[in-house]
């Protein structure tokens, strides 16, 4: 067990292997924000964008749950709203 990882620690490693792109937040997602987005914010959406990408490479079809660990008023709703906009292809 001491071994384990959390996924945004393995996530780097397996894009690399996979030869992705690193992915940059789509500008549909910037422009329908009405502040701009925190570091943490920046960071937890690259993640979750990665994580989208190791998806598809490995033609994974299996349904996630993803935790979005950040403390009370961090953005997580805002986060969440870019992320369903995002998985749903709303915009």
């Amino acid at each position: 067990m001491a071994d384990d990882k959390y996924l945004w620690e393995t996530l780097p490693e397996k894009a690399f292997k996979l030869r992705l792109q690193y992915p940059e937040i789509p500008e549909y997602i910037t422009d329908n924000l009405r502040y701009e987005l925190f570091k943490w914010q920046e960071e937890a959406l690259i993640n979750f964008l990665t994580y989208e990408q190791v998806k598809e490479a490995e033609e994974d079809i299996n349904p996630s749950h993803l935790l979005f660990n950040m403390a009370t008023g961090t953005g997580k709703t805002l986060l969440m709203a870019e992320t369903l906009e995002k998985s749903l292809g709303l915009l």
